[in-house]
């Protein structure tokens, strides 16, 4: 295993003037338990400076990726991930990926992925869903309802039958927030035979989903969703949820 502290010794060739990020890095490479969180403030500002300039967004983001396969510490690849949410790009998932799996930094690399664009982020966290343990996959599954990951929609589908109740609702919710018209197919198909302690959640998610399709013209799809539901006994709050949308569709 690499030295993490070797790591960042890279020259300054960006003048005195970067001093105070060079020593951050140097303690972000021995950064652990108990460290001082000041020691981390020069990288806190260099990443808020680098939002709007790719150049600097890429160096923070290299020298962070190299740290974390160096060995650094589980807090200082916590502290990573979290920037990564920020600077993070394509070049950042192979690096993240295996972290998926990882129970202690499984959050904070899934929180970095659901934050970086692209289809390498998106299919991270798909491919992830088979090998995960329950916890894990229903983070991912939220990560990729978050994100409106229409290239989840087939997966999160068969996770509607999922034998782990939580990870059948989690779908459920996930394919409500990425709203499309084939997520209202899949939820449709689903409803009549989820047991008890998913249907819920599904109605749920229809609601959610009817009202994005209402939001992007759908009307025809909101309006299946809303008569979908309206054909079955239903709580207080998702009647008046069907009135409203049936009278707006």
């Amino acid at each position: 295993m690499n030295n993490p502290a070797q790591a960042t010794s890279t020259p300054n060739t960006h003048g005195a003037a970067d001093a105070p990020l060079e020593r951050a890095f140097a303690a972000l490479a021995k950064y652990d338990t108990g460290s001082p969180r000041a020691s981390l403030l020069p990288i806190d500002a260099a990443v808020a400076a680098a939002v709007n300039n790719p150049a600097s967004r890429g160096e923070l983001e290299h020298r962070f990726g190299t740290l974390l396969e160096a060995g650094a510490s589980t807090v200082a690849r916590e502290y990573i991930c979290a920037k990564l949410t920020v600077v993070g790009s394509d070049a950042s998932v192979p690096r993240l990926k295996p972290l998926l799996n990882d129970p202690h930094l499984a959050t904070g690399a899934r929180n970095a992925l659901e934050a970086i664009p692209g289809l390498a982020a998106a299919r991270a966290l798909i491919q992830n869903l088979a090998a995960a343990a329950p916890n894990e996959k229903v983070g991912a599954i939220n990560s990729l309802g978050a994100r409106r990951e229409e290239t989840a929609v087939r997966p999160l589908a068969r996770l509607l039958r999922d034998a782990d109740a939580e990870v059948a609702a989690a779908a459920a919710a996930a394919l409500g927030e990425i709203g499309s018209r084939r997520c209202a197919r899949a939820l449709r198909a689903c409803y009549a035979e989820a047991s008890d302690t998913v249907k819920q959640r599904i109605s749920d998610a229809m609601l959610t989903c009817a009202e994005h399709l209402a939001d992007a013209g759908e009307k025809t799809g909101a309006r299946s969703l809303y008569e979908t539901l309206s054909g079955a006994p239903q709580p207080k709050h998702v009647q008046l949820a069907i009135a409203r949308g049936l009278a707006k569709s």
